[in-house]
């Protein structure tokens, strides 16, 4: 028993100096984690993975306990390594280099604006990138002034513009100058070149503006003139408003060709006053030669003819109608107490002739054939003078009151007035009148 009771108590002396580093390095961890809240190092060995083992060997009388040495951690009793130079070293702070805030910008996010031909003259510049950009110069191309380019020192943050105004009514953004720095004359040769921190950004001034468009004709203000039965065919086109026609192509009524219509290209642009001249047949040579064919069928007449297709709408003219022969005409003078047989404008016959003499006057004006004997008896009283005469010849009459032309067999003095109102001819042209005329003749009868 006692041998026994004095093993015991070696153990429990064992037992108590071994806890004690554990109750003394439990309270310095609590306080280190609340006080400066350091971060969690890894997990360490445990003293028992450190610390020999002390369990007593069956030969030993007393325990023997290795202690914790002055290296051991006062938190949880881990050997503290052997410090090393790279791990001593504490790490030296290296300067870093200022962010570069143009690194990611680019030229096109630079936006340019001009107002080149106001007054004041405009240049504006936007940032429309995510980076700042330094505006540093700025600069014409034509008829550079003094002072060019401006310095102008502007850095522009994203989503934001810089105004630079010129010119006499410059007051707004950063006035360059007072004097004009665009070249209106020079349209779009002129422009801006600003120097940036992303490179040089380059503005035309806008183009020379185009003119108005012209007017628009209108269809009604076309003439067209066919010549349908000559060689060459022709088609005249004139334009005779005060609109631009396009004219676009061209086909007839009758018979039309394998070809037709006929496409005009390039498109003809008919500007007030112009004519546009189409040809066809075997002598076409001048104008738009469409066809050596002929296009017009000749027999048809008015009812063959153009459609002509404009921007303005569809055209159409038809060939002259069928001819008809000149016109066959009397002409009585008065004055000369002549007759002339006319065709169209071409004298045909002529006599001289005896109206009616004073107060029996042969009437005047425009009168036509309408009744015809071979030989007809006059006879009557007219302002108390009778008379009475048989078998007139080739008598024409052209008024309901007894007034015609006819021979005269009683009397040779033709070149003088000498009837009652008629109109005497000698015997020979009475005839050849009867066999020229016909009724509805058109008798013209003047002084």
């Amino acid at each position: 028993m006692r041998r026994l009771g004095s093993v015991g108590f070696a153990w429990l002396i064992a037992l108590l100096l071994l806890a004690t580093p554990l109750m003394t390095a439990a309270p310095i961890s609590v306080s280190a984690q609340t006080e400066e809240a350091t971060p969690v190092v890894e997990e360490q060995p445990t003293v028992d993975e450190a610390t020999p083992d002390v369990s007593p060997s069956p030969e030993a009388t007393e325990p023997t306990v290795d202690l914790p040495t002055a290296e051991a951690s006062p938190v949880d009793g881990t050997p503290i390594a052997e410090p090393t130079e790279d791990a001593t070293a504490t790490p030296e702070a290296t300067a870093t280099e200022a962010p570069d805030f143009n690194s990611a910008a680019v030229l096109t996010d630079i936006q340019i604006t001009l107002k080149c031909t106001t007054s004041p003259e405009t240049v504006r510049v936007t940032n429309t990138g995510a980076e700042n950009i330094d505006l540093t110069k700025l600069g014409t191309f034509k008829d550079i002034i003094a002072g060019e380019p401006f310095t102008i020192s502007r850095t522009l943050k994203p989503g934001t513009t810089a105004m630079f105004q010129s010119g006499a009514g410059a007051k707004y953004g950063t006035v360059l100058t007072q004097s004009y720095l665009f070249t209106n004359s020079a349209y779009d040769s002129e422009g801006v070149q600003i120097e940036t921190s992303v490179g040089t950004a380059v503005k035309m001034c806008d183009p020379k503006p185009l003119p108005p468009p012209p007017p628009l004709g209108k269809l009604s203000d076309l003439k067209v003139t066919l010549s349908c039965t000559t060689d060459p065919e022709s088609i005249r086109v004139t334009n005779n408003g005060a609109g631009w026609i396009t004219l676009k192509g061209i086909a007839t009524y009758i018979d039309p060709t394998a070809d037709e219509p006929f496409a005009i290209m390039p498109r003809r642009v008919l500007k007030p006053g112009q004519t546009a001249i189409y040809q066809s047949g075997t002598g076409a040579k001048y104008g738009t030669i469409l066809t050596k064919d002929f296009i017009f069928t000749n027999s048809a007449y008015e009812k063959d003819g153009v459609r002509i297709s404009t921007d303005v709408g569809k055209l159409y003219k038809a060939c002259p109608a069928k001819p008809v022969p000149p016109e066959r005409w009397v002409e009585v003078n008065l004055s000369a107490q002549y007759l002339t047989a006319w065709v169209g404008n071409t004298k045909v016959n002529g006599t001289l002739v005896s109206t009616g003499r004073p107060g029996f006057d042969t009437p005047t004006g425009t009168f036509y054939i309408l009744y015809r004997y071979r030989y007809d008896t006059m006879a009557g009283c007219i302002q108390g003078e009778c008379y009475y005469v048989p078998d007139v010849p080739w008598t024409q009459y052209f008024t309901n009151y007894g007034h015609a032309l006819h021979g005269t067999y009683w009397h040779n003095n033709f070149g003088q007035t000498m009837s009652h109102g008629c109109v005497n001819l000698p015997l020979w042209f009475a005839e050849w009148l009867w066999n020229w005329a016909t009724y509805g003749t058109r008798i013209w009868i003047h002084y």
